[in-house]
C-alpha cells in the first residue's frame, strides 16, 4: 500500500469519528503505517493519539462548554459526541488554570487532561520565567523555607515559577480527588496529559502519582522547558527515559514520560537553553506541523538530558534564527496542531 493510501486512511477516521478512533480502526491504521517507520511501534502511537485526545478536550474547559457526566453528554462539540469509548467525566477544574479528570472504563486508565494558555492571566504565568527551586507538590516547604531550602531528592533543581504555581493550584484542587477515584478503581492506570502550558503543568501533576507508586503514563504536547539541567536529568533518572530508549514496547508497561513536539513549533525552544532550561522525556518529534500527522511523520530522538545541545531544537532554531512576524504567526498556528487541532473545542 502506497502512503498517500494510509494517509488517506488517517484522514477517514478523523473525519468520521471527531477525535477519537475505533480499536479496530486504529490498529489497522497502525498495522498500514508501521512499514513506513522503525523508529516507533504502533502501540506506541495509539498511546500518544489518546493522550492528544484528552488533551484537546481539556480545552472545553475555556468556556465552559464541558460538564460533569459520559463523555458524548458532557460537551457538545464532536470531541465528545462521537466517542466510542466509554469515558466518563469525573472532575472539573477551572481557576487561573484549568483541567478535566476522566475515567475511562474502555482502557481502564484515570486521566488526567490540561488545558494550555487561553486567558491573559495564563499568558503572564507563561512569562513568568523566574527559576525557584523545586519540590514536591504534596510536601512542598511553606513561607521563607520554599525559596531557599534544598530538595534532597533533586538537589540544585530549580523549575520555572509561573508553571509551579500553576501546578500547586491545580494539584491542591484534584489530587485528593484523583487519589480517592484510584483506590476505588484500583487496577486503573493514569494518564496525565497536556498541551502548551498544560504540557508544562502536566509532568509536576504526574509526579506526584508516580511518587505514589501509581502506574503513570505523562504525556505532553508542545511543552516549553520547565526546569534546569539537573531537573532534567533528574526527571530522566525517576522516568527511566534512557531504558524506554531500548524497550519502547515496554512503555506500556510501565510508567513513561513521552515528550511530543514537531518542527515548526517553536514553543519547545522556551525558555531558552542560555536561559538555563534543558528538555527532559522521551523525545517524539513530528517532521511536519501539517494535519494528519501519522506515524510516518515521526522520528525518535536522543534524550536530550544525554546531550550538550538537543538536536530537534537546532533544526528548529535554524528554521527561525531569521523569522519574520508572518513566520511566528504560521508558528503560533501549527503550535496547535498536535494530531489534531487542539483548540477545536
Amino acid at each position: 500500500m502506497k502512503l498517500f493510501s494510509a494517509v488517506a486512511i488517517l484522514t477517514a477516521v478523523v473525519g468520521t469519528t471527531g477525535l477519537f478512533v475505533n480499536k479496530t480502526e486504529v490498529l489497522l491504521k497502525s498495522e498500514v503505517l508501521l512499514k513506513y517507520s522503525e523508529t516507533i511501534t504502533p502501540s506506541l502511537y495509539d498511546l500518544i493519539w489518546r493522550g492528544s485526545v484528552f488533551s484537546a478536550i481539556a480545552y472545553c474547559t475555556k468556556h465552559n462548554r464541558i460538564s460533569l457526566g459520559p463523555l458524548p453528554e458532557a460537551c457538545p462539540c464532536t470531541l465528545c459526541t462521537d466517542s466510542p469509548d466509554i469515558v466518563e467525566v469525573s472532575i472539573i477544574y477551572a481557576g487561573t488554570v484549568s483541567g478535566v479528570v476522566f475515567r475511562d472504563d474502555t482502557t481502564r486508565e484515570i486521566v488526567v487532561g490540561l488545558k494550555g494558555t487561553t486567558t491573559n492571566t495564563e499568558w503572564a504565568m507563561d512569562f513568568n520565567i523566574i527559576p525557584v527551586p523545586y519540590h514536591s507538590l504534596e510536601k512542598r516547604p511553606k513561607g521563607l523555607k520554599k525559596w531557599y531550602k534544598q530538595n534532597k531528592e533533586c538537589k540544585g533543581c530549580t523549575i520555572h515559577k509561573g508553571f509551579y504555581s500553576g501546578a500547586k493550584e491545580i494539584h491542591d484542587k484534584t489530587f485528593d480527588k484523583v487519589i480517592a477515584l484510584a483506590k476505588k478503581y484500583p487496577d486503573y492506570k493514569i494518564m496525565v496529559t497536556g498541551h502548551s502550558l498544560g504540557g508544562a503543568l502536566a509532568p509536576l501533576i504526574a509526579n506526584e502519582y508516580l511518587k505514589m507508586g501509581l502506574h503513570t503514563t505523562l504525556i505532553t504536547f508542545g511543552s516549553p522547558k520547565i526546569g534546569n539541567p539537573l531537573f532534567a536529568k533528574w526527571m530522566d533518572d525517576i522516568w527511566d527515559t534512557h531504558d524506554h530508549y531500548s524497550d519502547l514496547d515496554g512503555i506500556l508497561s510501565t510508567s513513561s514520560f513521552i515528550r511530543v513536539s514537531h518542527k515548526d513549533d517553536f514553543v519547545p525552544l522556551v525558555p531558552t537553553r542560555q536561559m538555563g532550561y534543558k528538555h527532559c522525556g522521551i523525545d517524539v518529534f513530528f517532521t511536519t506541523p501539517d494535519l494528519p500527522m501519522d506515524i510516518t511523520n515521526i522520528k525518535l530522538r536522543n534524550s536530550p538530558s544525554q546531550l550538550s545541545v538537543n538536536e530537534a531544537e537546532e533544526e528548529v532554531e535554524l528554521i527561525f534564527s531569521n523569522s519574520t512576524y508572518s513566520d511566528y504567526q504560521k508558528s503560533m498556528d501549527s503550535h496547535r496542531n498536535y494530531l489534531l487541532r487542539m483548540n477545536q473545542c
